[in-house]
């Protein structure tokens, strides 16, 4: 990997993690309990397994840089033992 993809690859997920803290409510609203992987400023996928969503992934855009993360319900509960 080039330092100019590496560069892009950072800024992609920069701008996904912006998007997750800036929209987190309205996200806990559409996808509460949901895994989701978000590129740029949108959610691309999402599933309520992980395993499901990562074949979503490299069925529909495995080349495409992704930041997945769970998205709890309001007031649920998280113990990431």
């Amino acid at each position: 990997m080039s330092i100019d993809q590496q560069a892009d690859r950072s800024f992609c997920l920069t701008e996904s993690a912006d998007f997750l803290a800036q929209n987190w409510d309205r996200l806990q609203h559409d996808y509460g309990g949901k895994w989701v992987a978000c590129a740029g400023r949108s959610v691309r996928l999402f599933s309520d397994d992980l395993v499901h969503l990562q074949e979503r992934i490299e069925a529909t855009c495995p080349a495409e840089t992704l930041l997945v993360e769970y998205v709890p319900l309001p007031n649920e509960p998280l113990d990431w033992k």
